[in-house]
């Protein structure tokens, strides 16, 4: 991911993953390189993320370069967390 933070906690940017298909622009069933455009805020309490055309992400910053939460595509939920690679 790559994120932009305005003053008031707006955050966009975009996202690339390895996608297994019917994401991201992928086919049905094709493997690919998936991408897209994210859009989001970061509040006090938490960072909320839509990642376009994949899913949303709903978590907090757990340490300075590293963001752990919940990922949701459709009504498939699971943990993940990113990690802070470059600056």
């Amino acid at each position: 991911m790559n994120l932009v933070q305005e003053p008031r906690g707006l955050v966009s940017g975009g996202w690339t993953a390895k996608g297994e298909g019917g994401g991201g622009g992928c086919s049905p069933s094709t493997p690919c390189n998936a991408s897209g455009h994210l859009i989001g805020r970061n509040t006090i309490a938490r960072v909320e993320l839509e990642l376009l055309g994949a899913g949303k992400f709903e978590g907090v910053l757990a340490e300075q370069d590293r963001l752990r939460g919940a990922f949701l595509a459709g009504t498939a939920a699971d943990t993940i967390t990113f990690f802070r690679i470059s600056r």
